[in-house]
């Protein structure tokens, strides 16, 4: 298994470990790459900005990002 779908997987389990919109959200813009290693930085970040909010929180703006295609 290469290194790329093992972050990917971990990434996933990240958000998911906040909550399922924000697996969704996760999922999505790994998805939304043409190489889901472009996704990473994103997925970082949103993740380290999540560590500074409430889980409903998090999980109310995910919902909301996938919404909108954000």
């Amino acid at each position: 298994m290469s290194s790329n779908v093992r972050t990917a997987r971990r990434f996933r389990r990240w958000g998911a470990s906040i909550g399922p919109q924000t697996e969704g959200l996760i999922v999505a813009i790994l998805a939304s790459r043409p190489h889901p290693e472009q996704g990473f930085r994103t997925c970082l970040g949103i993740l380290r900005l999540y560590r500074d909010i409430g889980r409903d929180r998090a999980e109310a703006v995910s919902a909301r990002a996938v919404e909108i295609g954000a």
